[in-house]
C-alpha cells in the first residue's frame, strides 16, 4: 500500500490497519509474546494516564496562579 492508498490518519479503517500490525507480532508458538503485547498496552496506557493527570495539574496550579496573583506576572512581559 502506498501513500495514495492510506486511509486518512484517525479513519476506523486507518486504526485498523495499525491494529492488525500490532496484532500480527501474537504467535501461537510463542506466548510470551502475546502477553509483552497486552503488558505493553496496559503500560502505555498507564504512562498515558499519568502524563495527563501532571497535565491537570499544572493547569490548575497555573489557573490558580491567575486567580491569586491576577495579570501583574502576565503584564511583565514585553509582546
Amino acid at each position: 500500500m502506498d501513500e495514495l492508498d492510506r486511509p486518512a490518519y484517525g479513519t476506523t479503517e486507518f486504526y485498523k490497519i495499525q491494529f492488525a500490525d500490532i496484532l500480527a507480532d501474537i504467535q501461537y508458538d510463542s506466548p510470551e509474546t502475546s502477553d509483552n503485547l497486552i503488558t505493553g498496552l496496559k503500560l502505555a496506557l498507564s504512562e498515558w494516564r499519568e502524563y495527563h493527570a501532571n497535565q491537570v495539574i499544572e493547569i490548575d496550579r497555573i489557573s490558580q496562579n491567575l486567580d491569586t496573583k491576577g495579570f501583574q506576572q502576565l503584564e511583565s512581559f514585553d509582546n
